[in-house]
């Protein structure tokens, strides 16, 4: 219960305990993203206990009797793997942030390039509507009646070729062009 809601860089713990032995904590932590190394201590001279315990996730071992001088040492470079593992943690978390700005940024330069296509056929589009407009106006007496309503097909085709250049405008800015 503590090891979950408190935060240790290494627990030692012995093969032999009253209660639970090493291996069965080591068993009841192994699915949780614990952060914490474990070291195991044994009496056994054999390897196998050794070796078990390295593959429930123990960090190292040390047999008993030891020297303090050997468990220190094995202490230090314990916490410096620990260490490099949160870094390592630390450093594939920036990874995955930046990762994820490069699929951001990319998708803003296909939106850009997607707006530019768009306007290029609306601005073809328009060239064509104000062209024929023009054409049709000077077929026209100035007093006919359909004038006014060529006069409001220009003006509203001059309107969407501003909101084109904005299309633009944005294509070359945020579209990376």
């Amino acid at each position: 219960a503590h090891l979950a809601s408190d935060n240790f860089d290494l627990v030692l713990l012995d093969i032999a305990m009253p209660g639970i032995s090493g291996l069965q904590v080591l068993d009841a932590v192994a699915g949780q993203d614990l952060h914490t190394s474990f070291m195991i201590m044994t009496g056994d001279t054999s390897q196998d206990t050794a070796v078990e315990a390295l593959r429930r996730g123990a960090i190292d071992y040390i047999r008993k009797p030891f020297d303090p001088d050997e468990l220190l040492i094995r202490i230090d470079n314990a916490i410096s793997r620990q260490e490099l593992r949160s870094e390592h943690r630390r450093i594939s978390n920036i990874n995955h942030d930046l990762e994820s700005q490069i699929r951001q940024s990319q998708k803003m330069e296909a939106i850009g390039a997607l707006a530019g296509g768009v306007a290029h056929d609306f601005n073809n589009i328009l060239t064509i509507i104000l062209g024929n407009t023009e054409l049709a106006a000077t077929m026209l007496d100035d007093g006919h009646p359909a004038i006014e309503n060529l006069r409001q097909v220009e003006l509203a085709s001059t309107r969407a070729r501003e909101l084109i250049k904005h299309l633009l405008t944005f294509s070359r800015n945020d579209g990376g062009g």
